[in-house]
């Protein structure tokens, strides 16, 4: 299969994704879970457009993405107050405090955001109109088979992390510094699962590597970002610096795991050629619908 043809099947595939997403979110009424999901849906398809958007007509993929960044903003500010809440509720917080009730309201706020932009897309019927503008043919290296694409690209994209990754941790950043790996190994992940089918169950060996990584430092995002959110939002009070004292604890707490992970298995010796062999290795052709 070239890569023109598979890339058009993810996309199609990924959008598909996108449109019972959207769909679950408005019809749940934007719960914390339905959010969740049309998040990862949104940064799946907006992987997708940017690793294959070369082959499409310049600046469509770029203008799909900024769409997409303005649904993803207004689920992430839902999200962010989810997390919270659901944090302040672990260290102990009254639900009835002035705290909770101001973030609560803050949620049902940004949730009628959201709402609003949902109904957007829906009532514009934009996926479908999109699904006609990512209709592809092959341009460029579009011809190339997609297994030898993916063993020219993902090798460089693994040492390129690895590198990042080393540099950022070298600086000892605090919890919230961190942020950067984390967002590095999102985008890292993402490319890897568009080109599964081209590899065997090692791929998936790996990634699961990745994708504990990914936990930790998604928990030390949660307690970061809960933090600024109060800091922004909750006027000074003797709760609200207890509160943000915990928060603080368990971000650095998640943040001494992130680093114990990274060094003694995500990069323990040997870690990065075992990445950097299997991925270079001969490709499989996908086969079929994907």
């Amino acid at each position: 299969m070239n890569l023109a043809e598979y890339a058009r099947q993810r996309i199609a595939g990924l959008l598909d994704r996108f449109a019972e997403r959207l769909q679950a979110a408005a019809g749940e009424g934007s719960g914390a879970a339905p959010i969740r999901e049309l998040r990862v849906a949104i940064r799946r398809l907006t992987s997708a457009l940017r690793v294959f958007g070369p082959l499409y007509p310049e600046g469509r993929c770029k203008k799909l993405r900024k769409r997409l960044s303005g649904l993803m903003a207004a689920a992430g500010a839902v999200r962010d107050c989810d997390v919270a809440l659901e944090l302040l509720a672990e260290a102990g917080v009254p639900a009835r405090s002035a705290m909770a009730v101001r973030l609560r309201a803050r949620r049902h706020k940004k949730d009628d955001a959201l709402r609003t932009e949902i109904v957007r897309w829906q009532s514009r019927d934009r996926v479908a109109r999109w699904r006609g503008r990512l209709e592809l043919q092959a341009m460029g290296n579009g011809r190339m088979p997609v297994e030898q694409n993916a063993r020219r690209r993902l090798p460089p994209l693994v040492r390129q992390y690895f590198e990042e990754v080393r540099q950022l941790l070298a600086a000892r950043p605090a919890p919230a510094g961190l942020h950067a790996i984390r967002l590095a190994s999102k985008r890292l992940r993402d490319t890897l699962e568009l080109f599964v089918p081209c590899y065997g169950v090692g791929v998936k060996t790996r990634l699961a590597q990745l994708q504990e990584l990914q936990q930790i430092l998604g928990e030390v995002s949660d307690y970061t970002a809960a933090q600024t959110l109060i800091q922004r939002q909750v006027p000074e009070s003797p709760v609200r610096r207890a509160a943000l004292r915990t928060l603080d604890r368990q971000a650095s707490i998640r943040a001494s795991r992130v680093r114990r992970e990274w060094r003694e298995t995500f990069d323990a010796p040997g870690k990065e050629h075992w990445w950097l062999s299997y991925l270079a290795r001969p490709a499989r052709s996908p086969k079929g619908r994907l």
